[in-house]
């Protein structure tokens, strides 16, 4: 049998690749005591150091860092009121995050093997700091800043949870890739809080709310400097003295005959190129079930429309509220239950496990979606009459249109009309939009033209005005509140702990680089979606996009609760089919 057969064969398999190399300590405890000692009763726990705290803290912060600058360019286009009108000149900045990010993390997977871990965070770092210089110097630095933050994304979201899946002993990973997603949470929690607090200042504000980013960027930047390699890239390059002395570094001791032997096991893989890696990947049945399940955790977790309920959320608000800080403070809402209830993840991950905690979190989030789409139904259904005919709409064919609901369905054109205390909706007129700008009104909705300061007027151009405002509130809470309490960080668990170590960079990237892949294609096509097939429309289709992943888990996926990295290989070493025939070893709902 050959080095390469040897690696693929379940580590289960031998008595001596049983041990986690991170919790090696308990068995240099072992063997120093006599078989009548009774200290051998006690749990044999590793204990971590004030360095490995360090080293979760500075994680913590890259992960806080991706979060803020992910929805600083939201509030950027909002706080700069003199920004350049062209639409396609917004829309490349927007929609760059999600393809420089893809990009970064293909690239990652080969990178971090070449080059570590470690190596590959301070590359991130690097660009995080010279992005964030650029977004801060002018209008027309951003575009290329936010390319040197994007692809730190695309680095960053594939070696941090790598990079600490593997320094973390089993019995804390769960928690620490959790709370390493509370992390990424709180950085946009605080980017719309920050955004929403800097819209009272009048003047450039909005250098302020991209220059903050350089606080966090150079902070992790620095920790990183004086953090360890993870442990098991070293072992993997075979560098035993290392492994040994950074292990140490993060747990209280290590046991030196343990790791030579996986050393022995895992020797020589520091040569192997991209393509044979790929290949050995094709042909390990347990390798490839793996990454095909990761995949399609990552894809229902974009496609049940996170980015959408965030991202979209203030474009409602923005419709229904005249003041721009008013609607920031109120979008801040769903956010803030996304970071409140990623810590009833925190708690629950190791206590009911990763399979009922992915199922009722699902399940949460498919009758959350239902709701909001019958609340949008129900939204479109009072659509309001168009009574006023101006002449500034006789040349163009928004004339045509009757109702609020044709009139924003219609790119061209808006609804101007008169909200009244009552919250009723009259004298409504469907008028053409400006095309440079959309959000500034036309005809008497324009204050400009109008003259009339105190006017009661409002202009909406992509949803029609309506009084369940606080039910669409009540139901994005709910949907964050099912999707952050387990959809939403356990597909990072689980992807980071189900592959050997040979396979564990390249799968991750690819895994993230498809991850961000269904990002840009539903955050980019959303608002063209809901006009083919209605807001509501599209609300019942993520739902039942959901439901099928479910469906598809409740039969494939394996329970990983408190199984070290090494054993993890095992659980998709049978047939891919093992799950809905009543394998005893699969942990039921």
């Amino acid at each position: 049998m050959t080095l390469v057969d040897e690696m693929t064969r379940s580590s289960y398999e031998k008595d001596t690749a049983k041990t986690d190399p991170m919790e090696l300590v308990s068995k240099s405890q072992e063997f120093s005591e006599q078989p009548n000692d009774p200290r051998k009763t006690e749990t044999n726990e590793p204990k971590i150091t004030s360095r490995y705290v360090g080293l979760m803290l500075c994680c913590l912060c890259y992960s806080f860092l991706m979060g803020y600058q992910m929805l600083t360019v939201s509030g950027y286009l909002l706080l700069k009121k003199d920004f350049p009108g062209e639409i396609r000149w917004k829309e490349r900045l927007v929609g760059v995050t999600s393809g420089a990010a893809m990009l970064g993390s293909i690239v990652c997977g080969q990178l971090s093997d070449k080059i570590g871990r470690k190596k590959t965070i301070l590359l991130s770092g690097a660009l995080h700091i010279i992005g964030s210089i650029l977004q801060t110097t002018g209008v027309y630095y951003t575009l290329p800043g936010r390319i040197f933050v994007s692809l730190a994304f695309g680095l960053s979201s594939v070696a941090v949870p790598v990079y600490l899946a593997e320094s973390s002993p089993s019995k804390q990973r769960g928690y620490a890739m959790v709370l390493n997603q509370s992390a990424l949470i709180f950085g946009l929690f605080f980017s719309v809080l920050l955004a929403a607090a800097l819209s009272y200042i009048k003047h450039e504000s909005w250098r302020y709310l991209m220059g903050f980013a350089l606080i966090p960027s150079v902070i992790q930047f620095v920790g990183f400097i004086w953090l360890p390699e993870s442990p098991r890239y070293l072992l993997q390059k075979g560098k035993l003295d290392e492994v040994e002395k950074e292990m140490s570094s993060l747990l209280v001791t290590s046991n030196t005959e343990e790791i030579k032997i996986r050393q022995d096991l895992s020797g020589g893989l520091e040569k192997t190129s991209m393509f044979h890696v790929w290949k050995r990947i094709v042909k390990t049945p347990c390798v490839w079930r793996a990454l095909l399940i990761c995949c399609s955790l990552h894809i229902i977790a974009q496609l049940s429309g996170i980015n959408v309920v965030m991202f979209y959320s203030g474009i409602f608000l923005k419709s229904q509220i005249k003041d721009d800080s008013i609607a920031l403070w109120l979008s801040s809402i769903p956010i803030f239950a996304n970071f409140l209830f990623s810590f009833v993840g925190l708690y629950l991950i190791e206590r009911i496990g990763r399979r009922k905690l992915l199922f009722f979190s699902t399940l949460g989030v498919i009758i959350t979606l239902f709701f909001m789409g019958m609340v949008y139904l129900r939204i479109e259904n009072q659509s309001y009459p168009v009574t006023v005919f101006e002449d500034v709409a006789n040349t163009s064919h928004c004339i045509k249109h009757r109702s609020c609901l044709d009139c924003v369905s219609d790119q061209q054109c808006g609804f101007c009309y008169v909200n009244e205390p009552s919250l009723e909706v009259i004298n409504g007129s469907c008028l053409p939009v400006n095309q440079e700008m959309p959000s500034v009104a036309t005809g008497r909705c324009n204050i400009s033209s109008s003259g009339n300061q105190n006017s009661i007027l409002t202009w909406s151009h992509s949803i029609c005005p309506s009084n369940l405002i606080f039910w669409i509130l009540v139901g994005q809470v709910l949907y964050i509140a099912c999707f952050a309490s387990g959809l939403g960080s356990l597909p990072w668990t689980i992807c980071a702990e189900v592959y050997p170590m040979w396979a564990r960079s390249q799968c991750n990237g690819i895994v993230v680089g498809v991850m961000w892949l269904c990002s840009w294609l539903l955050t980019g096509n959303f608002l063209t979606l809901s006009q083919q097939i209605t807001s509501y429309g599209s609300y019942f289709l993520m739902s039942c996009i959901t439901l099928v992943g479910l469906t598809f888990w409740y039969v494939y996926l394996p329970e990983t609760k408190g199984k070290k990295l090494e054993e993890t290989e095992a659980l998709f070493s049978k047939p891919f089919c093992f799950c809905c025939k009543g394998d005893k070893e699969k942990q039921p709902l």
